[in-house]
């Protein structure tokens, strides 16, 4: 089986919300010779892409997308450690300190961006969960003088708001 096979096998099990299936396809691929970024890039992502597009065309709903960041997730649970393996310990290109806005719990987006800035050489802060701006400022005062990503998550609108304050 080539690469793409294997790529579009994994952005299904995503996109067909296959928690099983997922992290055995990971498997293979990893057992063909495709690296963790590569399987991120072109299965993982592009699958809840898709997700994502159609929960806005709002051909799936809610429930669905909890299912492919589920089968997202254990395939994740593979990958991490070879993605930390793989980074080294060179110098990175900074620290991306991550978190989901106070009053939110909804990770999805959250994981997948932690994960990709891992993945591309940052060192990563991951703050969690309904995290307070006081909590996000001590964790950047911190750590002051490094070069520095803050990315924040928020998908309730209510708690988009709290956003704007953690930067002043």
């Amino acid at each position: 089986m080539g690469n793409q096979e294997i790529f579009d096998k994994l952005k299904n099990a995503i996109v067909n919300q296959d928690i099983n299936g997922c992290p055995v396809i990971t498997q293979e691929a990893l057992d063909a010779g495709i690296t963790a970024f590569d399987i991120i890039n072109e299965a993982l992502a592009p699958g809840m892409k898709i997700v994502g597009d159609n929960f806005e065309a709002a051909t799936i709903y809610l429930p669905q997308i909890m299912m492919s960041a589920k089968a997202m997730k254990a395939a994740m649970e593979i990958l991490e450690p070879i993605l930390a393996e793989e980074k080294g310990d060179d110098e990175g290109v900074g620290m991306a300190v991550t978190f989901v806005q106070e009053g939110d719990i909804h990770d999805i987006g959250h994981r997948l961006v932690t994960t990709m800035l891992g993945a591309n050489g940052f060192e990563i802060m991951d703050l969690g969960t309904d995290i307070p701006n006081e909590d996000v400022v001590e964790a950047i005062a911190k750590n002051k003088g490094k070069k520095m990503l803050l990315v924040g998550s928020a998908l309730m609108t209510t708690s988009m708001l709290g956003q704007k304050d953690v930067v002043r």
